[in-house]
């Protein structure tokens, strides 16, 4: 009798322990791969596809499932619309790229309210119920930056122009007040802010509203471009109407491959572009989300971050008084130094 019941608890242990493992391999197969939405302000210019380049690297490398989709033009109620989209597709966190942020604060809301974590990244809406902000520049500094060297190729003198966006995108609203700042500082008394326009966001737009005015304005003599279409608008502008870049002068916000080929000539009106590592953004993003859902601390060092040479050291950094995650300072490049960046 005893060897009987011996081997029935022998019997009864390995089962429980067969089925124990069973379940446990049963759970680690479902269990559920987080999934982070990043959502740009609108898809299908290199800005933003270098962006995405980033956000789905960082997917393969951190092991997430990323969707990457916006509207198809720069349209604050279609970015409300691809939000609600990714609420009922019950995604894990959304990152957005903040066209409008009173338009978006109520969907934003709405995300938090149906549990899932919310984050801004290139664009932000500060007022709203976001968690954190990807911020890619200290808007002051980036501010300053521009207004620098714009007023250093202008040799301090003459009459410049803004060439910003949406006036209702708080992103470039914060860049252009740092810009005037710095303008009203140190360069009021020999120089002038003679206008400010806001064509849009496209390249057509900016290459359209800036012709017009160095065909009707040519008292101005310097330019600065607010968003990345801005600096190649500015600059096929000033080739078509001929203008001379003895006479005429830009700083830009822009990217590397958005002012290549005119760099590239040599002769170019747009004399630096200033940004940032567009693809080191995306990727940080994603990377952003993920410690949002696992709870885990936005100081931690961000797994990767030394295969994008641009990003310096220390950074990105966490800075809790604003609720930032901050890319770096801003990068500044030229044609002599244009061959170090591809984004």
């Amino acid at each position: 009798m005893k060897v009987r019941q011996v081997n029935r608890y022998v019997i009864l242990v390995s089962l429980i322990v067969c089925i124990s493992f069973i379940l446990m391999g049963t759970l680690s197969a479902f269990a559920k791969t987080p999934t982070i939405a990043l959502v740009p302000k609108w898809e299908g210019i290199p800005y933003f596809t270098v962006a995405a380049e980033g956000a789905k690297l960082a997917g393969k490398q951190l092991g997430v499932n990323v969707i990457y989709v916006g509207p198809s033009e720069p349209d604050a109620t279609q970015q409300v619309q691809v939000i609600n989209n990714l609420i009922l597709r019950g995604v894990d966190a959304i990152g957005i790229s903040v066209m409008d942020a009173n338009v978006l604060k109520p969907v934003i809301k709405k995300a938090r309210e149906a549990g899932i974590h919310v984050f801004t990244w290139d664009s932000d809406a500060p007022d709203s119920e976001r968690e954190v902000m990807v911020q890619q520049v200290s808007p002051k500094e980036l501010g300053y930056t521009v207004m620098d060297l714009l007023a250093k190729e202008m040799n301090y003198k003459g009459k410049f122009a803004i060439i910003t966006g949406d006036l209702a995108s708080n992103q470039l609203n914060e860049w252009m007040e740092y810009e005037k700042e710095r303008y009203q500082q140190k360069y009021a008394k020999t120089m002038e802010l003679a206008s400010i326009k806001a064509p849009g966001v496209t390249f057509d737009k900016v290459f359209d509203t800036v012709s017009t005015m160095m065909r009707t304005m040519p008292e101005i003599t310097g330019y600065i471009g607010e968003h990345s279409e801005a600096g190649p608008g500015i600059a096929a502008a000033a080739e078509h109407v001929k203008v001379s870049p003895q006479k005429v002068v830009a700083v830009a916000i822009t990217t590397p491959d958005n002012m290549r080929k005119y760099f590239k000539k040599g002769n170019s009106v747009v004399r630096y572009g200033v940004l940032w590592d567009v693809k080191a953004l995306g990727y940080v993003s994603v990377w952003v989300g993920k410690q949002l859902i696992e709870g885990k601390p936005l100081t931690d060092k961000v797994p990767g971050i030394e295969q994008f040479e641009a990003i310096e050291e220390g950074y990105p950094k966490y800075i809790p008084e604003k609720k930032w995650v901050l890319l770096g300072p801003p990068l500044i490049f030229n044609e002599k130094n244009i061959d170090k960046y591809h984004f």
